[in-house]
């Protein structure tokens, strides 16, 4: 009983420990195959505890990892492709791109030689395949948020959540072969050997790509129809270094997106890329750019971004910033009161924008007071403790 109890605790903290009742399933089944009653005593808290555990993730995880609240019609080519992609990708993508299937055919033919494999290796034995009846249900309930990819999004349940798809695609495969290892030793430690020196050498391939977070979303943005996360990546890898040049080739992406998709997120992406090239062109400090990306923010138009927490604040600081270099104080200050007002933005970025428009505005009581809470957040920002030292030094 502790097992299945720390298990279900387990899973509050990481859905990473899903796959383990179904590991320990296998387990139990590979030390008494046929005993179903010892199997049944066995696993049913463990299993009670897995669904649970199920449950509970989808309740807390998936609903917040979801783009759009409506379900789609399921799309079952999904589930060869990544049943393929469980064993042997053939395409390394950190956010898998919306699908485009005449050049995903290869992946559906490597999925569907991968399955039909499996159903073959039961044979004519009836325990096995119920067995791979079961792993097939296993995987379609495990890939429901891939196949209902309005509720659930392909892009962001691929991306956290592909693991859950590996660890049944291995299982089923240790099931279904168990016999044949055994029978064949020699070809099973052949074929271990090439695809162990495979998954390496796919490592080495991609390692350099996986290592910095502009190849990363570079190339998961580089797909025929990218995910607005691999897009939205690659913006903020650019606002996070200050590149206006990367800064403008993700809005440009956006904005060459946006006929390809559904009538729902057409806006979407063109307010994305609207926001973005015109950050881009304030952060290169193009003439005129901070006043007209301070008028885009000012109007009274209802927009629709994709994280608005990450771009929003920076847009509103950097054209405060040009107005202020412009001499239009008054414009800066209006313009930070306006985003206190849409709150865009965290707890710190909220403070320092009241306290640079209290400073603005000579109201230096409540730049001290709004700029003492925002270094309470952050103790270690040299700008804000600089800013502050001008705060304190006014009457």
């Amino acid at each position: 009983w502790a097992a299945p109890v720390l298990m279900l605790i387990a899973f509050l903290f990481k859905p990473w420990v899903l796959p383990l009742p179904g590991v320990m399933c296998f387990y139990a089944w590979s030390r008494h195959p046929g005993e179903y009653r010892k199997l049944l005593k066995l696993l049913w808290p463990v299993m009670a505890a897995g669904c649970a555990g199920a449950l509970l993730v989808m309740g807390m995880t998936f609903r917040d990892l979801s783009v759009s609240g409506g379900g789609g019609a399921p799309d079952f080519r999904y589930v060869l492709r990544y049943f393929g992609a469980a064993v042997w990708p053939f395409s390394l993508n950190p956010i898998h791109p919306r699908p485009v299937w005449g050049s995903l055919l290869p992946e559906l033919a490597w999925g569907a030689v991968l399955a039909a494999g499996l159903w073959c290796a039961a044979g004519r034995s009836r325990e096995r395949l119920r067995v791979s009846l079961l792993f097939t249900l296993a995987f379609l309930g495990t890939a429901l948020p891939v196949l209902t990819s309005g509720g659930f999004t392909n892009a962001d349940y691929c991306d956290r959540y592909n693991f859950l798809l590996s660890a049944v695609a291995w299982c089923w495969i240790g099931v279904a072969g168990g016999r044949y290892f055994r029978r064949f030793p020699r070809v099973s430690a052949w074929a271990a050997g090439i695809l162990l020196a495979g998954c390496l050498l796919t490592d080495l391939v991609y390692l350099e790509t996986f290592s910095d977070t502009r190849l990363l979303f570079g190339r998961a943005a580089a797909a025929d129809r990218p995910a607005p996360k691999a897009l939205e990546g690659l913006a903020l890898v650019a606002v996070n270094r200050s590149d206006p040049g990367l800064l403008h080739q993700a809005g440009a992406l956006f904005l060459a997106q946006q006929p390809f998709q559904p009538e729902s997120r057409r806006k979407t992406y063109s307010d994305m890329g609207t926001l973005l090239t015109r950050l881009a062109r304030s952060m290169a400090g193009e003439a005129a750019a901070g006043r007209e990306l301070a008028a885009y923010l000012a109007a009274d138009v209802p927009r629709d971004y994709y994280t608005p927490e990450a771009f929003l604040p920076p847009a509103y600081s950097l054209a405060a910033g040009r107005l202020i270099q412009d001499g239009n104080a008054a414009e800066a200050a209006a313009l930070l009161e306006l985003q206190l007002k849409r709150k865009a933005g965290d707890a710190y970025q909220l403070h320092f924008s009241s306290g640079l428009a209290g400073f603005l505005t000579k109201d230096f009581e409540r730049a001290r007071r709004e700029w003492r809470a925002a270094l309470e957040l952050r103790p270690g920002d040299a700008r804000l403790r600089e800013n502050l030292k001008r705060a304190e030094a006014m009457p």
